[in-house]
């Protein structure tokens, strides 16, 4: 980031931050994923109530979580955009950060729009 305006230094923040929310979200959906099965199958298997009962907390929290990180990605997306609105200088519109977080704002905007975000 040397060399860039604070602005683009700004844009270039905001556009890692929704690469890595998109990264992190994707985990914890692989996550719930993991930790749903195996309670369908302690359920399956008729394991302990304690041993079932732990893993549904385990499940939920993972759901928690990935909503909430599901949230973040929503809102940041929705700040990198109303920022870009904002900027009316042609040499930052011009600039590698500015066309970078376009960029990842229609990739997210496609992530988002692709069902990958289940509740």
């Amino acid at each position: 980031m040397k060399g860039l305006s604070g602005v683009e230094k700004q844009i270039a923040i905001k556009t890692k931050v929704i690469e890595r929310l998109q990264k992190e979200y994707l985990s914890y959906v692989k996550e719930f994923n993991t930790e749903q099965a195996k309670l369908t199958k302690m359920e399956e298997e008729k394991d302990s109530a304690g041993n079932v009962k732990r893993q549904e907390f385990i499940v939920e929290e993972t759901r928690i979580v990935k909503n909430d990180v599901k949230g973040k990605l929503i809102k940041e997306k929705e700040n990198l955009e109303s920022m870009l609105e904002e900027i009316e200088d042609a040499e930052v519109q011009s600039s590698g950060s500015f066309i970078e977080a376009t960029e990842c704002l229609k990739k997210c905007e496609v992530f988002i729009n692709q069902q990958v975000l289940v509740d």
